[in-house]
């Protein structure tokens, strides 16, 4: 098994790849979880086999940009975390995995975690002209992509006010924000983004 303590990003997301494989197999017949989350369990091999063949190829190519790569090591060490939260909990799982992906906030489920790995890993693999790496891990995203979500999306947070007045709005049951009724659009700590529109509510 790869070493955790390398400086190396291949080998040390070898390494969380490789020790995620193992607690999967612990969950591997949960059927608690949906398929996005067993179809990411059931692609974890294939990141491993492109991280050691670019692993080989970056041996013979040894200016071939190793920052590309720390990226897959911070999701692979996520991910294995998150499964590691999972495993050791016998009942309950899933409130177990929910807890821990809204731990760690946006892009934390394990399908996103994977399809991230996967996309970087295509990056670093184009580069290395690996084009069957490249073609395995691209069909395996899209796969990944099609399955029902391992979480559903959290609702945002939607404030109206039907009467004046001032609001008081805690956004996720964080700080308290008092809106007043005065007229003017009064936002404390809130970050938009795309088009808004601001009208009213009928």
């Amino acid at each position: 098994m790869p070493s955790s303590s390398s400086t190396n990003p291949i080998t040390d997301a070898l390494y969380h790849v490789v020790n995620s494989e193992r607690e999967y197999a612990a969950l591997s017949h949960d059927k608690t979880f949906g398929k996005a989350f067993h179809g990411a369990g059931k692609g974890l091999p294939l990141v491993a086999k492109a991280l050691m063949a670019v692993q080989s190829q970056h041996a013979k190519n040894n200016r071939a940009s190793l920052e590309m790569l720390g990226p897959v090591k911070t999701k692979a060490e996520t991910y294995c975390d998150i499964l590691k939260t999972i495993a050791k909990t016998p009942e309950d799982r899933l409130a177990q995995y929910q807890q821990a992906v809204t731990k760690r906030g946006h892009g934390a489920r394990v399908e996103e975690l994977l399809i991230g790995m996967m996309s970087d890993l295509c990056l670093c693999a184009e580069k290395l002209e690996l084009k069957d790496q490249v073609e395995t891990l691209r069909k395996a995203m899209k796969s990944l992509s099609n399955m029902e979500p391992s979480l559903p999306a959290k609702p945002g947070n939607r404030f109206a006010a039907h009467v004046a007045g001032d609001q008081f709005n805690a956004v996720d049951g964080g700080i308290m924000n008092t809106t007043h009724g005065n007229g003017g659009y009064n936002f404390p700590g809130a970050t938009f983004a795309g088009g808004t529109t601001f009208g009213a509510i009928h």
